[in-house]
């Protein structure tokens, strides 16, 4: 069976990670699945607070939602920002609330 956790907004990432090592004889962790606002971040950017950093750093997979609600050269600069702060996880930015889910899928190897 397989579950998805979904936390509030301002949720540490690293700290369910490691309540739910408490139950590891019944539970593994899958992917840590952060979402980003790119609007908010691009219009508002002094919102790179500690509590986005840390979901940012603990995340596997950045989707980076309203991509459309801003200019390729602000979304380029986003992800640039966002890579910066976390090299290894996979971006994906959402162009009228739609991710390529498969992409999510081959990322995963269990």
């Amino acid at each position: 069976e397989q579950f998805i956790l979904e936390t509030t907004g301002v949720a540490d990432p690293g700290n369910v990670i490691t309540s739910l090592t408490a139950l590891n004889d019944i539970v593994t962790p899958g992917l840590v699945i952060t979402l980003v606002d790119s609007y908010d971040l691009v219009t508002h950017p002094l919102q790179w607070d500690d509590c986005h950093r840390q979901q940012i750093e603990a995340a596997d997979i950045l989707i980076a939602s309203k991509a459309d609600a801003v200019e390729e050269s602000q979304l380029k600069e986003l992800i640039k920002k966002l890579h910066q702060i976390n090299e290894q996880a996979m971006i994906l930015p959402a162009y009228h609330g739609e991710i390529p889910f498969g992409l999510i899928d081959n990322f995963y190897v269990k």
